[in-house]
């Protein structure tokens, strides 16, 4: 399974910018890294909150699964007080901002929460563990076939993994993971 195209997403200034990845017109999500987000949309996005790129993030290493919005919640917000309501706005302005337009079904509500409509070949995270579990196959038969995916999984890596998130347990557990 190959990598996505090459986007130019950026972050900076506490900002995420999101750019377009015209040619497969898939969403990329890379968390390998300083988060950033390849939309099907062709426009640069900027995604506002804090709350709002942590929830990206956890659906993002979850996806294409659904997290129950009970499992959110408590990612999310550490007093265990009823966000229910918080949650459902902070989804309607992800949805907002990754689909303008509403087309695609970026965001899905799924009984018991919600899931990213993305496959994980479309989560650097999950791209990189896919290349590494198929080269060890293909390590026992032809190293030479095996040593370009792992190059290939090195190269998705562009620092720290969920480095805007490593005070969330969820997200010191996706970095033990990986």
């Amino acid at each position: 399974m190959g990598a996505a195209g090459s986007g130019k997403g950026t972050s900076g200034g506490g900002r995420w910018v999101i750019d377009a990845h015209e040619a497969e017109g898939a969403m990329e999500i890379r968390v390998l890294g300083p988060l950033e987000v390849v939309s099907r949309a062709g426009t640069d996005v900027v995604i506002g909150s804090p709350k709002q790129r942590e929830l990206l993030a956890l659906l993002a290493a979850h996806a294409p699964l659904v997290v129950s919005t009970d499992r959110i919640v408590d990612a999310l917000w550490a007093d265990g007080g009823d966000h229910l309501s918080s949650l459902r706005f902070h989804i309607s302005k992800l949805r907002d901002a990754l689909d303008p337009d509403r087309n695609d079904d970026v965001i899905v509500t799924q009984p018991p929460g919600y899931r990213l409509g993305v496959g994980a070949e479309s989560v650097d995270a999950h791209r990189f563990a896919d290349l590494v579990a198929t080269s060890e196959k293909l390590r026992g038969d032809d190293l030479r076939e095996a040593l370009p995916l792992l190059e290939e999984a090195l190269g998705l890596w562009r620092g720290a993994p969920y480095t805007e998130f490593e005070y969330a347990e969820w997200a010191r557990q996706e970095v033990t993971a990986l």
